[in-house]
């Protein structure tokens, strides 16, 4: 079994070459998925300049958006890349709930995604009588353990080759494995406003009914309201 938690860059993808090449089962959390496509992933490796690996992925290696160097641009999978990195702020336990998180986890598993369909793709090339590797996508619970949650799985079909069905192309494009969350997450604010909103009713209607308190200033004269005094006996004529 190979593990790796936040390996940074192509360190993920080197600790699933190696989980492959020994027909290991894996469980891989990434990391930092920007460095894969800038200078300090190492531009002048074989690895790096062929991002996407998989074939389902290929499309996303055009040149569609201007880039931030003068004159030049990058590949849709570099924008998706750089736009998967997402922090928090230290005791932000909220950040799930963000719109950059959302963004960002959608385009984790859509990287992670790519990692997983090359694996299924190389590995049923190869592996002949063996089969190849049944794949999926996941995440760290509770995903607030880190803005970085995702987590690959891979088993050696060999094994049992019915227990796992293989990747289809929504897992592909990794859709599926996040509606779940973007379900629970959304269901969580609902509840979160209908709570704040039935809290804003029942505060004005206590403010409604509990009238002037004694001491407060009215509005005829600014005079107090208070026990009204008793009226003095009058004399007898």
């Amino acid at each position: 079994l190979g593990v790796s938690l936040h390996s940074c860059g192509l360190l993920t993808d080197a600790a699933l070459e190696v989980c492959l090449v020994n027909r290991a089962a894996f469980v891989l959390c990434p990391c930092c998925y920007g460095q894969l496509t800038t200078s300090h992933s190492a531009p002048e490796s074989d690895l790096a300049s062929s991002l996407p690996r998989s074939s389902a992925f290929a499309t996303l290696r055009q040149v569609t958006l201007a880039g931030p160097q003068e004159g030049g641009g990058e590949s849709d999978f570099s924008t998706i890349a750089r736009a998967a990195d997402c922090t928090a702020s230290p005791g932000d336990d909220n950040f799930t709930s963000s719109k950059n998180f959302k963004v960002a986890k959608r385009c984790m598993q859509l990287v992670d995604a790519d990692r997983l369909c090359w694996a299924a793709q190389v590995t049923s090339r190869s592996s002949g009588s063996q089969g190849g590797y049944a794949v999926a996508l996941g995440s760290l619970t509770p995903l607030t353990s880190s803005p970085k949650n995702n987590l690959v799985f891979g088993w050696p079909r060999s094994r049992d080759p019915q227990a796992f069905p293989p990747l289809s192309l929504a897992d592909c494009v990794a859709l599926e494995a996040s509606r779940g969350e973007s379900a629970v997450a959304e269901a969580a604010e609902r509840q979160a406003a209908i709570a704040a909103a039935e809290a804003g009713t029942q505060t004005e209607s206590q403010r409604g009914t509990q009238g002037p308190r004694v001491g407060d200033k009215g509005r005829n004269g600014g005079q107090k309201l208070g026990r009204p005094q008793e009226e003095l006996p009058k004399e007898k004529p």
